[in-house]
């Protein structure tokens, strides 16, 4: 048995490969062209006020080997010179393009877009705004979160062109996903991508927590309604004169709540402008405290003089 020379193939596999590739590449070929858009020249107290794309797509035709040349060029990319505006420009992104690119003799830009580039300017500002949580939770059946999301730090300062900030009121994070949660949530988020990638965003994260606890409901009864307001000359009599009320919330909220802790009342001027006999009275809870049933819901009134 003859024996098998696998350097002589592998070396036969590699000088066919490269022969077709050389005469393959000597052709004419289009392709397309992702190249960086820089700004250059921009004033340390100004900013950009519109969206101005990060690369243009450039169309080019030349032979294989000039192509593969620019592909390989490292600083390929487009640059525009904003240091004399004042407001705004509309750029041709066709002007001098092959001298911009530095692109070898014998490409050939078929195509560019965009076409043109505007440009508005305007003065940089910081601004000071509220941060807003995104949560998508769920959980544990039986739990439920109880009392408000907390941010740390609960406000970010946003830079950026002055037009662009001036419409803004507050940021948001990126969404936290939470699933079948049973104990309370402390999570370090990153906030929301700005629109405009010419604006920057301090902090890039937060903190969010907000508790949860098993969720419990507890009966308080004979609560005295009074009515606010009340002219020394006038008498209000409520039918009946105290309601009952269940409230629902964390288990720990729950268990320390009483009687003395709440409180319903009336106001006398609604009274006034009431036409039907009857009145809804405002129960005031202590905080993560919610009323989920009250008995009963509706209060006849006589008004005495």
């Amino acid at each position: 048995m003859k024996k098998v020379h696998y350097s002589v193939i592998i070396f036969s596999f590699l000088f066919a490969f490269f022969l077709w590739l050389s005469i393959n590449l000597s052709n004419e070929f289009q392709i397309n062209l992702a190249v960086p858009l820089r700004i250059d020249n921009l004033d340390s107290a100004k900013a950009l006020a519109n969206h101005v794309p990060p690369s243009l797509t450039v169309r080019v035709r030349g032979t294989g080997w000039k192509l593969l040349n620019t592909l390989l060029t490292p600083s390929l990319q487009y640059t525009l010179d904003v240091g004399a505006i004042r407001w705004k420009k509309l750029f041709s992104a066709n002007n001098s393009l092959n001298e911009r690119l530095n692109l070898a003799e014998g490409v050939k830009v078929i195509e560019v877009i965009p076409d043109s580039i505007l440009v508005v300017i305007d003065d940089k500002v910081h601004k000071q705004v509220p941060l807003s949580a995104q949560i998508d939770v769920s959980f544990r059946e039986g739990f439920d979160k109880v009392g408000p999301v907390v941010m740390t730090p609960d406000s970010v300062i946003i830079v950026g062109a002055k037009s662009v900030l001036a419409v803004i009121t507050q940021w948001s994070t990126q969404p936290l996903t939470v699933k079948d949660r049973i104990s309370a949530v402390n999570e370090t988020v990153p906030l929301g991508d700005p629109l405009l990638s010419e604006i920057s965003v301090y902090p890039s994260t937060a903190v969010m927590h907000f508790d949860v606890q098993p969720i419990a409901e507890k009966k308080i009864s004979n609560i005295s309604v009074t009515v606010n307001q009340l002219p020394a000359n006038r008498q209000v009599v409520l039918i009946p004169p105290k309601i009952d009320i269940v409230i629902r919330s964390g288990a720990q909220y729950v268990a320390g709540v009483s009687d003395n802790d709440i409180t319903a009342y009336v106001d006398y001027r609604s009274l006034l402008l009431d036409t039907s006999g009857t009145v809804q009275p405002t129960i005031v809870c202590p905080e993560n405290i919610n009323v989920v049933r009250r008995t009963p819901d509706i209060l006849q009134y006589v008004i005495r003089k």
